[in-house]
């Protein structure tokens, strides 16, 4: 078999297993939807984990951990370029471990915010760019925490929430959307009140997954990721002022990890081909779709994040196998064209994922 041969069967292998995998985030744990219509559950709430509830985020603050002794020569709250994070686990060893890093979008002042034994995943800004949402399930199963910027004062968040997929940020700062299955078997969206720790019910019915919420910049809309019309996962918004649902992608292929442009306008996403998952990006009424990333050319990407100005767009692949055996999962830059691709992590002990660009 030729080297461009077993590329191609390693990228379908890697685009099932990303979609399949995915699901399993927080460890058996699953949630969908159905209708066409929003009903919140306003009084369905769960504890959260801290015993006292206070908006000071630092005041309850589990623990602070000491980032390493890389110097930023810009802090990550004031310097000009904002930064990306990213969640990384080894590619060998210890693959149960992941921790949360930072680093400019060329590559370069890499940070390690966690160090932490149990696995940090899915980090995302906060609208401020001084705080960091994530996963862990270092207190048991997953749940939400958030940190400061540095990598101090973290505190969890949730309690038990077997918490799943990325989490999202109110433009607003006082609610942090997310996706978990607490009692349940399948994903279902929540939203917690981020001054009293409340967690309540958004989008949750039947046997159906829903989960990836991703707030849109501009406040009136959420983008998520459904099976309810046809068992096939695929991006519907949320629009916030009507509370009606409608569905943005289609297909037999699955969709998922829907990213806001800054400017409301436009949702880049993963769509998985028959040979890869590649970016996409399409027009919020679904008629202009592109294609960043062209399959054919032995070539993937998943989890999109735009930079603050939506000229650029990370996203995570391992397309660097057709070359490099050993290659593995790294984070990548683009144009919101889909030109002038670089490869912006290099450590091939890393399997890097889940890039947030800092707004």
């Amino acid at each position: 078999m030729s080297r461009r041969q077993l590329f191609t069967s390693c990228l379908l292998i890697w685009s099932s297993l990303v979609w399949l995998t995915t699901s399993c985030i927080a460890r058996d744990q699953t949630n969908p939807i159905s209708s066409a219509t929003f009903t919140p559950t306003p009084m369905v709430t769960h504890s959260p984990a801290t015993a006292t509830a206070t908006s000071s985020l630092a005041a309850t603050a589990t623990a602070t951990l000491s980032p390493t002794p890389i110097i930023l020569t810009e802090t990550p709250i004031l310097g000009s370029q904002r930064l990306i994070a990213f969640a990384a686990l080894p590619t060998q060893g210890d693959s149960i471990n992941s921790d949360i890093y930072i680093m400019r979008p060329d590559g370069t002042q890499l940070i390690n915010l966690t160090q932490h034994p149990a696995r940090d995943q899915a980090p995302v800004w906060s609208p401020d760019g001084r705080q960091i949402a994530f996963l862990s399930n270092r207190d048991g199963p997953f749940d939400l925490y958030v940190m400061n910027a540095d990598g101090t004062d973290v505190l969890r968040l949730t309690h038990n929430a077997n918490a799943t997929y990325k989490p999202s940020w109110n433009p607003s700062l006082k609610h942090i959307a997310f996706s978990a299955r607490y009692d349940s078997d399948h994903d279902s969206v929540y939203v917690l009140d981020m001054n009293n720790f409340e967690v309540k019910s958004l989008i949750t019915e039947g046997s159906t997954y829903n989960h990836s919420p991703a707030w849109s910049p501009d406040g009136t809309m959420m983008a998520f990721v459904s099976d309810r019309d046809s068992g096939v996962p695929q991006i519907f918004i949320l629009d916030l002022s009507n509370e009606a649902i409608r569905q943005l992608t289609k297909g037999v292929e699955p969709n998922s990890d829907p990213a806001w442009s800054p400017d409301s306008s436009q949702i880049a996403y993963t769509c998985i081909s028959p040979r890869a998952g590649v970016i996409c990006v399409t027009s919020l009424d679904g008629t202009q779709t592109k294609r960043l990333i062209d399959p054919d050319q032995f070539l993937d990407g998943y989890e999109p994040a735009w930079s603050p100005d939506g000229t650029r767009i990370a996203f995570r692949s391992i397309r660097d196998f057709a070359t490099v055996p050993e290659a593995n999962f790294a984070i990548y830059v683009m144009s919101a064209d889909g030109s002038g691709v670089m490869r912006i992590t290099d450590n091939l002990a890393l399997n890097s994922e889940t890039p947030s660009w800092q707004p």
